[in-house]
């Protein structure tokens, strides 16, 4: 059979969110060694694509990004309008 192309919301959030957990951490190992860090443009986009509740539980893990009320505020909004959608069906799951 041929394989869809389109991978299902069961594989894609556990993923994402992997991913979204991955990138708190080695932000926050980044910032301690000044080294290249994580944009939050990019944890922004996580959680945009489902991966918001790992960068908050990751802000709350790594105690990172908690001052950032603004960054929070935002991927907050974004997880619950994310999650909405997909319980909806709007997002419809695979």
């Amino acid at each position: 059979g041929r394989l869809d192309a389109q991978p299902s919301l069961p594989i894609l959030v556990p993923a994402v969110n992997l991913l979204a957990l991955s990138a708190m951490w080695l932000d926050k190992v980044q910032a301690a060694r000044r080294g290249r860090r994580i944009p939050e443009k990019a944890l922004t986009r996580y959680a945009l694509i489902s991966g918001g509740p790992s960068v908050l539980i990751g802000a709350a893990i790594f105690r990172h990004k908690t001052r950032h009320k603004g960054l929070l505020a935002t991927v907050a909004v974004a997880t619950a309008a994310v999650y909405s959608l997909i319980l909806s069906g709007v997002m419809g799951v695979a």
